[in-house]
């Protein structure tokens, strides 16, 4: 926030700011900033909510304040230094001295020469919640999905059951059962393999209280189940996840189920990726490497000269949609099973999410009309970002000789891995006898090498090391 430059340009009393808030969502008072656990454990874990009071008019040395809630004092200061006039005062309030509920905030202020009442700020309402939440509670299984999060989807549309364009006319209902610290104002989305699809009202006082009488049902229509397109026998996945009032997130989304679906819009196979096993792609162990996907081109669909173009598709883990179409590939042989190679990227940014799916469009070479494949549906797992490697400014003698001059390499900088226990540095040496001899190096970074940024840590390594 920028800083008034002069007497005149400051502010009266303005309201209090609260930069790590959100908009709070109804049933909370229209203009409500929300406090979440974000703002009040996470941005700032050894502080705090973080407050910040604007500078105020005729601003000087001995001047005091103090931060009410609901008119209740919770916090008192006093300028101090010269250095502290026509800025800002920033302030913190501990994490364990908020509550949830609806509350009134607002500052005072009593300037050291003026014998009047002190002036207080207009109010700030505040909405916070932090202790009953995040919605579903813990997670205590976050491989397989949150246990605390549990929808039914009736046995007719489930495997081996197939959803064809009759059911998916009707809608599918998908039941969301009660979960941990369901509250009115929540908001729940539904995945249904990467089309998100909301209820048409927040979650209410009935549904809360009596669930049973009134359950929360989302009825996934025909035109979400037409986007989400048909898939192979391994289906397409089904999940949901909640936010509140307040915007604290699940800890992650449901634990999912998958749904066969076959509407007739793609008649051609799903394409396989090579590095898939037992339908989990690890993007750890493919590191930087490109997906491979295989096709195969057996049928009369398929002819030399068509043309394929691979799709990926799917939805991050924080809702964001990723929709990527590769460039094509001509087909030089059939039968037979077209193998090429497209940039792994893409897939790594949806680690996480609920639902990724390949699939492909066949572009004939005769000119009739292009042809859909269904979509294939793996798990991803592994880190959403890799650490880029480091660069060697110097290397060492060959074959490997001890006390010759040390290099030196450097580590691409990061803020992910400050804070870190060590750091690794692997490489591979040739001895006399031309053995070649995998080493390794452990290093703590101390705390004169931590950055402030994203900056590169170099290290000097001996050959002796």
């Amino acid at each position: 926030m920028a800083n008034p430059s002069s007497a005149d340009a400051l502010s009266s009393l303005v309201s209090l700011q609260i930069p790590d808030s959100v908009p709070a969502y109804p049933p909370a008072p229209e203009g409500a900033l929300g406090i979440n656990i974000a703002a009040a454990r996470i941005a700032h874990p050894q502080e705090g909510l973080k407050m910040v009071i604007a500078p105020w008019t005729a601003m000087n040395v001995g001047d005091s304040y103090r931060v009410k809630i609901n008119q209740f004092p919770v916090l008192t200061g006093r300028i101090t230094e010269p250095d502290q006039v026509g800025h800002e005062v920033i302030r913190f309030i501990p994490a364990i001295g908020l509550v949830d509920g609806a509350y009134d905030l607002n500052y005072d202020v009593l300037r050291l020469d003026d014998e009047a009442a002190p002036e207080s700020s207009a109010v700030t309402k505040i909405h916070i919640k932090i202790d009953a939440a995040p919605p579903g509670g813990k997670d205590t299984n976050p491989d397989l999905g949150h246990p605390g999060l549990v929808m039914i989807i009736a046995p007719e549309f489930l495997p081996p059951a197939v959803i064809d364009s009759e059911a998916a006319a009707l809608g599918i209902p998908v039941t969301i059962v009660p979960y941990p610290f369901m509250a009115v104002g929540d908001r729940i989305t539904l995945s249904w393999g990467g089309q998100l699809v909301s209820p048409p009202e927040l979650v209410t006082g009935q549904q809360v209280l009596d669930p049973d009488n009134n359950p929360i049902v989302i009825t996934v229509d025909q035109a979400t189940v037409l986007a989400s397109g048909d898939t192979d026998s391994y289906g397409l996945v089904v999940a949901f996840d909640v936010r509140d009032l307040v915007d604290n997130r699940s800890e992650d989304w449901s634990v999912a189920q998958r749904v066969i679906v076959g509407t007739g819009s793609a008649r051609l196979d799903a394409p396989l990726i090579k590095q898939v096993i037992n339908l989990v792609l690890d993007m750890d162990e493919l590191r930087r490497a490109d997906v491979i996907f295989q096709i195969y081109t057996v049928g009369s669909d398929f002819a030399v000269g068509d043309e394929v173009e691979a799709r990926l598709k799917g939805t991050t883990a924080s809702g964001e949609l990723v929709d990527v179409t590769y460039t094509k590939e001509r087909i030089t042989n059939v039968p037979g099973v077209l193998e090429f190679a497209r940039p792994s990227a893409e897939v790594r940014a949806l680690i996480g999410s609920v639902h990724v799916g390949f699939s492909y469009r066949l572009f004939k070479a005769d000119g009739s009309p292009a042809l859909l494949s269904k979509i294939f549906s793996p798990q991803l797992i592994g880190r959403p970002s890799l650490l880029a490697a480091p660069v060697a400014l110097a290397s060492l003698p060959a074959p490997l000789i001890r006390n010759c001059p040390a290099p030196e390499s450097r580590f691409p900088g990061t803020r992910r891995w400050w804070g870190a226990t060590s750091s690794g540095w692997f490489g591979r040496g040739t001895r006399r006898a031309a053995k070649r001899t995998p080493r390794s190096w452990r290093h703590i970074p101390s705390a004169r090498q931590k950055p402030q940024g994203p900056v590169p840590l170099s290290l000097v390594l001996t050959a002796s090391t």
